[in-house]
Parts: C-alpha cells; structure tokens; sequence
C-alpha cells in the first residue's frame, strides 16, 4: 500500500544520498567498488548454467564475463577509458584506475580461455548446444571489447546480449512460449516505471 510506497522512497533517497555523499568524498574508491559490482552482475547475470558445469568453471564463466567488460577496454583503449572516468573521478585517479584494470587483464583472459576450453569439453562430451553457443558468445564479446571504443561496445554488449537475456529473465522466458510475447509483457510492465524515471 501507500505506506510501503512511502517507506521505500525514503530508504532509497536515503541511500542515494549516502552514494552521493561516499562518492564526492572517496571517488576513486567509491568507482573501484562501482566497478567491482559491475564485474559480479555481468559475471553473473550472463553466465550460461549447464547442469554439469562443476562450480570451479561457473565461477570461473562469472569473472570471465565480468572480468573482460571492465579490463578489455583498459587494455586495448587505454586513453579513451581515462577520459571516460575522468568524467566521474579526477583524472589523476582514473589514470591509476585504468592501470590497475590493465594489470589485471591477464586474470580475465584466462578466465575467457578455461571457459571457452572447457564449454568445448563440454560440447564435445555431452553434447550440449549451450556450451557451443557459450564459446561463440565469449570470442565475440571479447572481440567486440578488444577492437571497438569503449562506449561503442559497451553499447552493443548491454543492449543486445546483456538488457535481452535480463528482461527474458524478469518476463520468466520459457522456449515453448512466443518470443515476442514474452517481450511485450515485460516491457509493458517495465513502460510505467521507465516514464517515471525518464520524468
């Protein structure tokens, strides 16, 4: 009702201004911390379950799917992303910042590598389309954070792969339903809030 309306709104601009306020005080930490959750939620919102997938490798999918959204473009365009983030921190940290990513660019790419690897046992021993449809997602995410600018891909990555498997999860999305169908509910549904926010 009205009351738990009253209560959200408050506990949320209550802890918006906490952001807020870490944020103008602690930049560059309040942006690791940022950055750091962006790695789970993309790790762990795209990455692909296979029943048999022991949780070494699904921990693994998660840092690589994270890991090479925030360290790819560090590596391979380096100024862009400090001009990037020296819109939101000074740019004394955001050179530190993109250091750091880079440094640990090797760490994704691994993980990319094991998990490509093993998808492909995985394709190879149980026959699993999924972990195929795994490998072909990988090299073209990686390739698309490698060679396109940093905003370019970011784009492409969030709107195309990332917001559609989001909104197929929220919509409940099984494969004996209509795509379409599916799609239009969720944006419905989604259409109230989106307005609200855009006001």
């Amino acid at each position: 009702g009205r009351r738990w309306t009253v209560w959200f709104l408050a506990i949320y601009l209550i802890g918006m201004s906490g952001v807020i306020a870490v944020w103008i005080s602690k930049p560059v930490l309040s942006l690791s911390a940022f950055l750091l959750l962006t790695l789970y939620h993309f790790g762990t919102g795209d990455a692909i379950p296979i029943r048999q997938t022991p949780l070494m490798f699904r921990i693994t999918e998660i840092i690589a799917r994270g890991g090479m959204v925030i360290t790819f473009p560090a590596l391979a365009a380096r100024p862009e992303v400090i001009e990037l983030f020296s819109f939101l921190i000074p740019e004394s940290g955001a050179v530190i910042l993109v250091n750091r990513l880079a440094q640990i660019t090797p760490l994704a790419s691994a993980c990319v590598l094991l998990t490509i690897g093993w998808s492909l046992f995985e394709f190879a021993r149980f026959r699993e389309p999924v972990a195929l449809g795994r490998v072909v997602e990988l090299l073209v995410t990686a390739l698309m954070f490698i060679q396109l600018p940093p905003l370019l891909a970011f784009m492409q990555y969030f709107s195309v792969l990332h917001s559609l498997r989001h909104m197929l999860a929220v919509a409940d999305w099984k494969p004996e339903g209509t795509l379409f169908g599916y799609l239009s509910d969720a944006y419905r549904t989604a259409l109230p809030l989106t307005v609200g926010t855009v006001a």
